[in-house]
């Protein structure tokens, strides 16, 4: 008889797949952005004449500054695919109480709190510095201060950080493991059962009868 899903199951499967999905969301986004930014420019009034803000001239100044800055940018696109088909198979993995979903959470959160980490870092030593050099060469009058920038960057790090803590500390639960035993145990002890009328079925409430021996 299969096993019953727990309800924390249900629950962290429907947020895998619902984050899943939006991370792919904003992996196409952002490989959009990344196409389309080389030809963006922005127009502001400021002490009675017009600025530009070239986007082109600013990615050609963080490329110079920063290193691998064009790697970086396209590894963020990938990275959130990679969590989108992640986090959507941990779901499908959680639905049906597999054991390898519980590892997979397990690494999967290990993974979101080391990653933004060394991103958070990487952006406040290399790209700050850049970013502010090049509003300090080319002023903008309502230009966001450069610190908004790793700000949003933190705030973002913060929001992915908490979600992989709280799958990682759910995974270890020894009540997590129960339940993924019970459903491994569960889906063995279907293989070869037989079928017929004096096959137990519990939404029937039938009772159990021996089953007659074989000929």
């Amino acid at each position: 008889m299969p096993a019953r899903r727990p309800a924390s199951l249900t629950v962290f499967a429907i947020l895998s797949m619902v984050f899943g999905g939006l991370w792919l969301f904003c992996g196409v986004c952002s490989g959009v952005l990344q196409v389309a930014s080389s030809s963006m420019n922005f127009q502001q009034s400021g002490g009675g004449k017009q600025v530009q803000f070239d986007q082109k001239e600013y990615e050609r100044h963080l490329e110079e500054k920063v290193p691998g800055y064009k790697i970086m940018q396209w590894g963020s696109v990938l990275l959130m695919f990679f969590r989108g088909f992640v986090m959507i198979g941990l779901g499908i993995g959680f639905l049906k109480m597999q054991t390898w979903a519980r590892f997979g959470a397990m690494a999967y959160g290990l993974f979101d709190i080391v990653v933004p980490v060394v991103l958070l870092i990487f952006n406040v030593v290399f790209v700050l510095p850049a970013v502010e050099e090049y509003f300090q060469l080319h002023p903008m009058p309502f230009a966001p201060p450069p610190w908004s920038y790793i700000a949003s960057a933190a705030i973002g790090a913060l929001l992915v950080m908490l979600y992989a803590a709280i799958l990682l500390v759910w995974a270890l639960l020894p009540s997590t493991g129960r339940a993924f035993a019970a459903g491994a145990a569960g889906a063995a002890g279907d293989v070869g059962r037989p079928e017929g009328p004096d096959y137990y079925d519990e939404d029937y409430r039938r009772e159990r009868r021996d089953l007659p021996p074989e000929s």
